[in-house]
């Protein structure tokens, strides 16, 4: 089942307006009338599943703080709410940066190198995009997370 994103209201899973305010529904499989352009290396990177359709708008109103919270302090949300699947799906993805940055931090302090150190500039530059998402009220993958899942 999902929902509008304008309205709330639940929708049929082929949907392609909502019945109640006619809001376009965004196909999550990505599929375009007319010629079909292939993404370069960089936008295929930052293209990512966007499941904001299967949240109703008030677990995603009532889910925000936390949802963005997942990003700053990840285990407080995982912890604190398990009945808002929004908050759920932005405190996996924060949890699964949050350990890939202790496994850096970790490897980094055995061996310290500038390499090394741009792989935390990257976590670091993947929490701000998700914590991007969940301020706008998505929930969308967070670019090479999606790929390295540990709590999923």
């Amino acid at each position: 089942m999902k929902y509008c994103s304008k309205c709330g209201e639940k929708m049929k899973d082929d949907a392609v307006f909502c019945p109640s305010c006619g809001e376009k529904i965004a196909s999550s499989k990505g599929k375009t009338s007319g010629k079909k352009e292939e993404p370069t290396g960089f936008e295929k990177l930052l293209d990512t599943e966007d499941t904001t359709a299967s949240f109703s708008k008030k677990e995603i109103e009532s889910g925000m703080v936390l949802a963005i919270l997942s990003y700053i302090i990840a285990l407080v949300p995982f912890l604190a709410e398990k009945k808002n699947k929004f908050v759920i799906y932005h405190a996996k993805q924060g949890m699964n940066l949050f350990i890939i940055y202790v496994i850096w931090a970790i490897v980094n302090s055995i061996f310290p190198f500038f390499p090394l150190a741009l792989i935390g500039l990257a976590v670091t530059i993947l929490n701000i995009i998700g914590l991007i998402y969940a301020c706008q009220g998505k929930a969308k993958e967070v670019p090479i997370i999606n790929k390295i899942k540990i709590i999923k």
